[in-house]
């Protein structure tokens, strides 16, 4: 994934903390794995995520969160 297509993703808010935030729906599509493999990394701790009670019991990810996960996993 480029900082143009991580710029360009669909997100829920670009003001929540400050910066863009994912969904696990929106993260699957961006890492290109199914929603219960987010889920997985999520309870797993891989990726870090805030909890949110807009659609239920769900989760975002901020952008640095993508990008802290993204880098550990480039390296």
């Amino acid at each position: 994934m480029t900082k143009q297509d991580l710029e360009n993703a669909e997100c829920i808010s670009t003001t929540m903390m400050g910066e863009k935030a994912f969904t696990i729906k929106h993260l699957s599509k961006i890492l290109g794995v199914s929603v219960a493999t987010v889920q997985r990394y999520l309870r797993a701790g891989k990726i870090k995520s805030y909890p949110y009670r807009m659609h239920g019991r769900d989760y975002f990810v901020t952008e640095s969160q993508l990008r802290e996960y993204l880098g550990e996993n480039n390296e």
